[in-house]
C-alpha cells in the first residue's frame, strides 16, 4: 500500500512538471489582421524582453519548410504598439535572416528600460515553417548577453482535438 501511494505521488509530480514545462515554452501567439491584400496573421516569435541603454535586440529567423515563406518582421513595445516594421521579405527554404532593433529606436527616452517583443506578419504557414530566436546584444562589445528561445517550427500551443470516431 505504501509503495502504491509513493507511485501515485511520483506520477502526480511528473504530470505537474510536464505541464509546467509545456506552459513555459514560448507561445506562437497569433492575431488576425485584415490587410490590403486580404487577411494576414501576426505571430509572436520571441518572448518579451527589456532593453536598456546600450543594448540591441537581434532576431534570427529560419525557414525550415520546403516552400518559400513571405513575412513582414516587426517589433512591438510592451503596450502592443508597433515600434518598427521592416519590408516584406521572402525566405527561401533553409534561408536565414536577422534583423536588429536598438534601444535608441525603441523610443520613450525617459524610461530606463523598454519592453519589446519580436513578431512577424504572414499567413498560416508561418507557424509550421518558421524557426526563430532572439538575443540581446551589448552595443559596446557586440557580445550576446541574453538568449531568447523563440518560435519553433511545427509548434502549435493548442493542437486540434482528436477526431471523434
Amino acid at each position: 500500500m505504501n509503495a502504491r501511494k509513493r507511485f501515485t505521488t511520483a506520477l502526480a509530480l511528473c504530470a505537474v512538471a510536464a505541464c509546467a514545462a509545456l506552459l513555459s515554452l514560448p507561445r506562437a501567439g497569433a492575431a488576425r489582421v485584415e490587410g490590403e491584400d486580404g487577411p494576414t496573421w501576426t505571430f509572436d516569435v520571441t518572448p518579451p524582453v527589456s532593453l536598456a541603454e546600450g543594448q540591441t535586440l537581434r532576431v534570427n529567423l529560419l525557414n525550415s519548410g520546403r516552400s518559400p515563406l513571405e513575412i513582414i518582421p516587426c517589433v512591438f513595445d510592451g503596450d502592443g504598439a508597433h515600434l518598427k516594421t521592416w519590408e516584406l521579405v521572402t525566405l527561401r527554404p533553409g534561408q536565414t535572416l536577422s534583423f536588429d532593433l536598438g534601444r535608441a529606436e525603441a523610443g520613450r527616452r525617459e524610461d530606463a528600460n523598454v519592453v519589446v517583443r519580436a513578431a512577424v506578419h504572414g499567413d498560416g504557414s508561418v507557424r509550421k515553417q518558421l524557426v526563430a530566436s532572439g538575443e540581446v546584444l551589448d552595443d559596446a562589445t557586440g557580445r550576446s548577453g541574453l538568449f531568447l528561445p523563440g518560435l519553433r517550427a511545427g509548434f502549435d500551443p493548442q493542437p486540434d482535438p482528436p477526431a471523434a470516431r
